[in-house]
Formats: C-alpha cells, structure tokens, sequence
C-alpha cells in the first residue's frame, strides 16, 4: 500500500470521526463553527423544520430547487432569532441525511443568522412531537421557553408550543409574532 493511499485513508477517517462528534442531538460542548457551543445560562429553542417552513411549495417553483431556503422565510426566522436570542434545535428530516455541522452552513449560507444551532432532535419513527420530548426530558442544558416551527401538526403534548407554518408560503411575519410570544412564556422541564 502506498504513502500516499495510508495518509488518504487517515485523512478520510479523521475527517469522519471529526463530523461524527459534531452530530450529537445536542451539540458540542465547545462548539464547532458554524455550530454553537452548549448555553451557559437558560435559554430559549426554536425547534426548526424546513420543508414548509424555510422552502416553500411557492419558493421551490421560484428557486427551482428545496435545498435552497427563501429569502423572505429566512429574513421572519431572523426577526424571531433577533428579538428572542433563542438557539435552533433541528427536527426537519434533513437531519437524517447531512449532519449537524453541513446542515448550520446550509442555514448560514442561505441567510440564517449565523452560530444558532445547537442540536437535532433523533429521528424515532414516530410523531415529531415525541421526538422534541425526548430531547427536552434529556438536554444537558436549561432550556427557558421553547416554539416549534413546523407545517405539520404531529406535535403529541406540545401542540401549546407549536406554530404551524403554511407550506404553500413558508414562515410569515404573523407566524413569527406568534412564536416570539410562546417564547416569552416560561417552561418547566418535567422530572
């Protein structure tokens, strides 16, 4: 075997064991740019999907792709980042295919204010909803207040918090109005 294949090899390992610590459900400690590090102090989650929220039925005829996010989406989305300082949890079934570090650069090169994402929720085969509670009953850190922007409704014992999101048109400014106020309204963790 050549030099050159074993140094590839390790390079190509390396770089797998690199991504692999960077897609945890709930971050990294340190942070790894573009993700952000773990909070130090509560803070408040906006569980974010992204097919009817970010993309659009409207934006995919526009933009010709769904793996681009709409300007106008992504400008209410930062409205609501702006005026809650809240961090991103990612629930859309992008999180089965990229990991959490490709998917940040993906919000960030489309607009997204940028070191926002802390975690993923893990894909559990059922409702969506479920899969945000397991992440709230096990998040190593306090989480204030916590809204879920999605288009669809299978949000089991949150539907209190969720917003749901036309996906004809994606995140409206009214919408966001919506999820700045649940944000300011404080939640306890179950024990």
């Amino acid at each position: 075997m050549s030099q050159a294949l074993i140094d590839a090899m390790k390079a190509a390992e390396e770089a797998f064991l690199r991504n692999a610590r960077t897609d945890l459900p709930y971050g990294i400690r340190e942070g790894s740019p573009p993700i952000a590090p773990w909070p130090t102090k509560p803070c408040k989650i906006a569980f974010l999907d992204f097919d009817g929220v970010l993309n659009s039925e409207q934006s995919v005829k526009q933009l010709g792709t769904r793996y681009r996010f709409a300007r106008a989406n992504v400008n209410v989305l930062n409205e609501v980042l702006k005026h809650t300082d809240a961090l991103l949890v990612i629930t859309s079934s992008w999180r089965e295919n990229w990991n959490l570090k490709e998917i940040a650069t993906f919000l960030e090169r489309d607009g997204v204010v940028p070191g926002r994402v802390v975690g993923k929720t893990r894909a559990l085969g059922g409702e969506r909803g479920i899969e945000i509670d397991a992440w709230l009953c096990s998040v190593p850190y306090v989480v204030e207040s916590f809204v879920i922007l999605d288009d669809k409704d299978d949000m089991a014992m949150h539907l209190n918090r969720f917003v749901r999101i036309n996906e004809q048109i994606g995140l409206t400014y009214s919408e966001a109005q919506r999820a700045i106020e649940l944000l300011s309204i404080p939640w306890r963790k179950k024990l």
